[in-house]
């Protein structure tokens, strides 16, 4: 069962999302965020304390404050803290092709999605779960 976490500003989106995540034996370990910084902060905490660190991070980009890029940037420098290869899939309402291609850059990025979040969405995250599992084991 994975561990996941969902950062998005919109508290009706996580409503929907977590009924959703429900319906997935594979997601019934999840917790959700408004706010960025309180996820980072987890993240530390995580790291220090006895609570396990998220195997992925679903990831707005449009949040007032700390947007999805100010998120990244911040992941990017506690990556090596951390010590656990997180992947982020990015699950947003931007359209624009350059916002790909610039959450693309970053290595820790393994999927780029248009909201809403849906069961396509959910298969494509269990499916680069269960392939990077395979590659362990092999």
């Amino acid at each position: 069962m994975a561990r996941l976490i969902l950062i998005d500003d919109d508290p009706t989106y996580h409503f929907l999302a977590e009924k959703l995540l429900s319906h997935y034996r594979h997601f019934q370990n999840y917790k959700c965020y408004t706010d960025p910084k309180a996820a980072l902060t987890d993240l530390v905490d995580a790291y220090y304390g006895t609570e396990a660190l998220p195997d992925m991070i679903l990831l707005d980009l449009n949040m007032p404050e700390v947007n999805g890029w100010e998120f990244l940037e911040m992941f990017e420098n506690m990556r090596v803290l951390i010590g656990k290869q997180i992947p982020i899939f990015i699950v947003t309402s931007s359209i624009d092709p350059n916002d790909k291609a610039r959450a693309l850059q970053y290595p820790m990025i393994k999927g780029f999605y248009s909201k809403p979040l849906s069961p396509a969405i959910l298969n494509s995250v269990i499916n680069h779960r269960v392939k990077i599992k395979d590659d362990w084991e092999s």
